[in-house]
C-alpha cells in the first residue's frame, strides 16, 4: 500500500509528456530540422511527417528493470517496484533538492542516474513512446507523430528525404539535437550497421559502437540552416562529459547543459514562471523571461505551454516567447570508429532525470573508406 499512495503522490506532480528532443543534423528519419527547433515540426509541410517530430521516445523506462511499462505510469519511482542503483556521480546531475513533500526523491530511479541502464522500447524511439494504446488518453499523455500509428517503431521509419550523410571512417563530424520539453538528464550517440530486420538493431547493436565526443565544448545555434552550410549564432559552451558510471562501461555522455528551473515542475505546469531561477548556472545569456529578472538561458521549453494545469494556459505571447527562446541546436563533434564501409543507422538516446523516459531517433549516414591525406 505504502508503494501505491507513493506512485500516486508522485503522478500527481510530475507533468505529462508532451513532446521533447530530437535529432536535427545529420537529417533524421523523424524530419526535424535546425531552423525549426525546438518546435516539434519539420521545415517541410510537403512531408508526411511535418507534425509531432520530437514525439518519438520510449515511456516508463527506469534503472533497475527489465522493460519499460509506458503511458500508463507518469510516476516516481521504479517502475517495476524494484529500485535501481544509481551510479552517476552527484556532480553530473541535472536534478537537485527536489522532493515531494515527503522526502521523497522522484527522481532518484530515473534514467540519468545511471546513463545507459534503462530499457528502452526502441534504440529509434516509438510514436508516442510505448506500444500500450490507450483508448480515451488522458490530455497530459503523448499525442503521437503525423502520419503513423500509435507504437509505431522508428526503425521502420524510411531515412530522410535527399542525399545521403556520408562520414569517412575516422572522421570527426558534427552532431545535433534540439528540445521542445527540457528534461534535464543528458545525451549520448551510438552506431549500428543498417538492416532490414529491425531486430537487428536493438540495443546490443547501438551499444557496440558509442560515439565519443571530440573536444570540451559544445555550441548552441539558434535556427540556421543545415550544418555545416550555416554557423551564424553559434556559441561555444562548456561541455560537461560523463564517463563515469555510464553503461556501457566508459561510454561517454554529455550532461544537458541547458538547467530547468528549480522545483518539482522544473518550469512546467506554473503560471507564474521560473520565479527562484534555474538548477546550475545557465551556458549563455538569453532573452529576459517575463516577470522574472535572472536572465539565462534556462527552463522548460515551448512543451511547458500545452503541459499546464487546466485555466492556466500559456497566453499566445508567452507561446511564441518560448518558441523564441528555444529555436536553438545543441551541437557536439563526434569521433566516427574505423568501421567498414557501409550504411548505418545513427542513433541519439537522451536519458531524463525529470522523467521516466529515454528520448530516443534516428538518422542514417554511410561510411566511407577513410580519407587518404597527402
Amino acid at each position: 500500500m505504502a508503494m501505491t499512495l507513493r506512485f500516486l503522490s508522485a503522478a500527481a506532480v510530475l507533468p505529462g509528456s508532451l513532446g521533447h528532443a530530437e535529432i536535427t543534423w545529420p537529417p533524421a528519419r523523424t524530419r526535424g530540422s535546425m531552423e525549426t527547433a525546438g518546435s516539434c515540426k519539420g521545415s517541410d509541410p510537403n512531408q508526411m511527417l511535418q507534425n509531432g517530430t520530437c514525439l518519438w521516445f520510449n515511456e516508463g523506462c527506469t534503472i533497475g528493470c527489465p522493460v519499460c511499462v509506458g503511458a500508463q505510469t507518469q510516476l516516481a519511482g521504479s517502475t517495476c517496484g524494484r529500485p535501481g542503483t544509481a551510479t552517476l556521480p552527484e556532480r553530473y546531475r541535472t536534478v537537485f533538492n527536489v522532493s515531494l513533500g515527503n522526502d521523497t526523491d522522484p527522481s532518484a530511479e530515473h534514467p540519468w542516474r545511471a546513463p545507459g541502464t534503462a530499457p528502452t522500447w526502441s534504440p529509434c524511439g516509438l510514436a508516442g513512446g510505448s506500444d500500450d494504446d490507450i483508448k480515451d488518453r488522458p490530455p497530459n499523455l503523448s499525442p503521437i507523430p503525423s502520419g503513423v500509428k500509435f507504437g509505431f517503431d522508428g526503425r521502420s521509419l524510411p531515412p530522410a528525404l535527399g542525399p545521403r550523410t556520408v562520414w569517412p571512417a575516422g572522421s570527426v563530424q558534427e552532431v545535433a539535437w534540439s528540445m521542445r520539453a527540457n528534461h534535464g538528464g543528458g545525451y549520448a550517440w551510438r552506431l549500428c550497421p543498417r538492416s532490414d530486420n529491425i531486430s537487428e538493431m536493438g540495443e546490443e547493436c547501438f551499444n557496440r559502437q558509442h560515439l565519443d565526443f571530440v573536444g570540451d565544448v559544445s555550441w548552441i545555434q539558434y535556427g540556421e540552416t543545415a550544418v555545416p552550410q550555416g554557423k551564424a549564432n553559434r556559441t561555444a559552451v562548456p561541455a560537461v562529459r560523463v564517463v563515469d558510471g555510464t553503461f556501457p562501461k566508459g561510454s561517454m555522455w554529455t550532461r544537458n547543459p541547458v538547467p530547468l528551473c528549480k522545483g518539482v515542475y522544473g518550469g512546467a505546469m506554473m503560471h507564474d514562471g521560473c520565479l527562484d531561477g534555474p538548477q546550475f548556472p545557465p551556458p549563455i545569456d538569453a532573452e529576459d523571461m517575463p516577470g522574472v529578472s535572472q536572465r539565462g538561458l534556462y527552463g522548460y521549453g515551448q512543451a511547458r505551454c500545452i503541459s499546464r494545469l487546466p485555466g492556466k494556459e500559456c497566453s499566445p505571447e508567452e507561446f511564441d516567447f518560448w518558441g523564441r527562446r528555444f529555436n536553438f541546436n545543441l551541437i557536439d563533434l563526434v569521433q566516427v570508429p574505423m568501421l567498414p564501409p557501409g550504411d548505418y543507422v545513427l542513433a541519439f538516446r537522451y536519458d531524463a532525470e525529470q522523467t521516466p523516459e529515454v528520448w530516443s531517433n534516428c538518422a542514417d549516414v554511410t561510411i566511407a573508406a577513410p580519407e587518404m591525406h597527402v
